[in-house]
């Protein structure tokens, strides 16, 4: 494993140093171009003239640092040496200059650097100065340069170049492209990711790297907020500030790599965050020291300083998970370290090259961030198909097990509401018509003559089947239609007999959609009450009633009169214990009342079971 790891790392150093030297490259001809390196227009010899008036001779480019952070000028002449005068004039071409440039011919001011905008101490200016021909003469023509440096600590000056401006716009053009609208365009970039960042962490908390980078990229775009645009009284505030902006990014940057590397040091790293900035501007305030010193001796060496503990991390974690968004992030912020470290040692006179890098390799890192954020969404996308398409299969699943465990409760179901209607029906034949057939067999065996006896129990017999049939007959009637069959078939053969009977069901309420069950358990405990009456009480009239019973509550009553009490037989098929057996199923109750010439038999019902 160990040698695994190896041999990753050795591959991962030997392709970043390629990359490296072919960057440098890269920045060395381009940095040639832009100079003019080797043109016969150019000039590199001035002589230079110090604040106490001493002058020497120098070769250019000069760089040099002021004293005691004061603002000072130096002054340098270039001798222009021409055969003749062109009509057109002619162009000088400084490809960099810092701080202020001031260029005057005979005394005449012909070119102020201070409209072009304030200085920035992280970049040099350049510029392509007219000289009019009416100010030129043939022979030595002596251009004074007048440089002003400070607060700043470091000043310097290019060589310079003369010519046509066809010779001279092709590469001014090209320098201002890649000194301003790079600018823009990666001010613009880092703008847009800081946007997104704070956006998915604000709407996916869990999610920690969105907000780091977020945290990074504002801090970021602060920090350069003043190289594409000067003057306004927010972006000056800003920039006076940029000793605490930096830093602060680097520590976000930070951050970043943390949760790249999936350590929850947050807090941690928040909190340094705020303990920083307020130190910062305790040591501006408090005690007094310059914004760009702090800068340039802190703030710069921090910033550099968080990069390389960054790419400790990511090296580390790309040797054990070589991913590619870790390993692009990687050379991006190993080329963000070598060409702050170019720029940086061109501040501390180590290097004297004309051309900033550290744009060009933090414009490769943003593109790798940017990269690394759409890998990440795309791979949580993929994540996040894979796990629908897994979820649709085990919800199809599911649905089949559902469908296939659904029929078989129908199939269930069916059985038992079969075999559930099975046994009511035969209940009901036998408590209704096998005890009248067994009568009629009894009667038949007897030696004497039962023909009355044996028409009036097949009648019987034959009106319980009459019930049977019509309760079943159809399914959900109302409960006026089911007492309608009920009197059809029970109460007419009494008035035969030459009882009165007073039917009156006025004020029952409309009660639709009765089951047939219970249509024949009603019917059943009205029959057996009108049965009970007509052959134990012989009674002269039968009232059959209903009527709400309060307001949730109807009642059914069967009365009979003008006979002799009836007794209440609480056994057999046909008694009052069947009776409130079935009132009892249609969660209701049965109450037995005794008169002196009858009785009264009333059945409760809720609506609630019966509506």
């Amino acid at each position: 494993m160990r040698r695994v790891y190896l041999t990753r790392a050795l591959k991962g150093m030997l392709w970043i140093l390629v990359l490296l030297v072919g960057f440098s490259m890269l920045g060395q001809a381009v940095e040639r171009f832009l100079t003019l390196e080797g043109a016969d227009q150019s000039i590199d010899r001035a002589v230079m003239e110090l604040p106490d008036g001493t002058r020497r001779e120098v070769t250019l480019p000069i760089q040099w640092t002021p004293q005691d952070g004061q603002v000072t000028t130096r002054a340098f002449e270039i001798d222009l040496v021409l055969d003749e005068v062109p009509d057109e004039g002619l162009f000088l071409y400084l490809p960099y200059f810092e701080q202020r440039l001031r260029v005057l011919l005979r005394g005449a001011m012909l070119f102020d650097s201070r409209i072009a905008g304030r200085w920035n101490p992280l970049d040099r200016s350049t510029s392509m100065v007219f000289l009019p021909p009416n100010h030129l003469r043939p022979g030595s023509n002596t251009v004074r340069l007048s440089v002003e440096v400070g607060p700043a600590p470091l000043g310097s000056l290019s060589p310079v170049v003369f010519g046509s401006l066809d010779q001279l716009r092709g590469v001014y053009h090209a320098r201002g492209f890649l000194r301003d609208s790079i600018k823009q365009v990666l001010f613009g970039m880092q703008a847009v990711l800081a946007c997104i960042g704070l956006l998915l962490f604000a709407l996916r908390p869990s999610d920690q790297t969105f907000g780091w980078l977020g945290l990074t990229m504002t801090f970021a775009s602060l920090a350069a907020l003043g190289t594409i645009t000067t003057g306004f009284p927010l972006v000056d505030a800003i920039q006076n500030k940029v000793y605490i902006v930096v830093p602060l990014a680097g520590v976000a940057l930070f951050g970043f790599a943390l949760s790249l590397a999936e350590f929850r040091l947050s807090r941690v790293v928040l909190t340094a965050l705020i303990t920083l900035a307020v130190v910062l501007l305790v040591v501006r305030e408090g005690l007094g020291v310059a914004g760009p010193q702090i800068g340039f001796y802190f703030s710069l060496p921090f910033f550099l300083f968080c990069v390389l503990a960054s790419i400790g991390i990511l090296t580390v974690v790309s040797i054990r998970d070589p991913r590619p968004e870790h390993v692009l992030f990687l050379f991006g912020l190993v080329l963000l370290v070598a060409g702050t470290a170019h720029d940086f040692a061109i501040r501390l006179f180590i290097l004297s090259d004309a051309l900033f890098v550290a744009l060009f390799s933090r414009f490769f890192t943003v593109t790798a961030i940017t990269i690394l954020i759409v890998r990440r969404l795309v791979d949580q996308a993929r994540s996040l198909d894979a796990a629908a398409i897994t979820l649709r299969g085990r919800l199809r699943e599911k649905e089949e097990e559902l469908a296939a465990a659904f029929e078989r409760q129908q199939k269930l179901d069916g059985d038992r509401i079969l075999s559930e209607e099975r046994a009511r029906i035969t209940a009901d034949l036998h408590d209704g018509v096998a005890g009248h057939l067994a009568t009629i067999v009894a009667l038949s065996d007897r030696p004497d003559d039962t023909t009355p006896d044996i028409k009036r129990t097949a009648r019987n017999a034959l009106v319980d089947l009459r019930m049977v049939m019509d309760a079943i007959a159809f399914r959900g009637g109302s409960m006026r239609y089911y007492l309608g069959l009920f009197r059809n078939r029970c109460v007419e053969p009494i008035e035969n007999l030459g009882i009165d009977v007073t039917w009156s069901m006025t004020r029952l309420p409309e009660i639709e959609h009765l089951s047939q069950e219970q249509a024949l358990n009603i019917m059943r405990i009205l029959q057996e009450a009108v049965s009970n009456a007509v052959r134990h009480g012989n009674p002269d009239q039968i009232t059959i009633t209903g009527a709400p019973e309060g307001v949730d509550r109807i009642r059914l009553t069967v009365t009979n009169s003008g006979g002799t009490p009836v007794q209440a037989v609480d056994s057999g098929g046909m008694g009052l214990v069947n009776m409130r057996r079935r009132a009892h199923a249609l969660g209701g109750s049965v109450d037995f009342i005794k008169t002196n010439t009858g009785a009264t038999l009333a059945l409760s019902l809720p609506l609630a079971q019966v509506a």
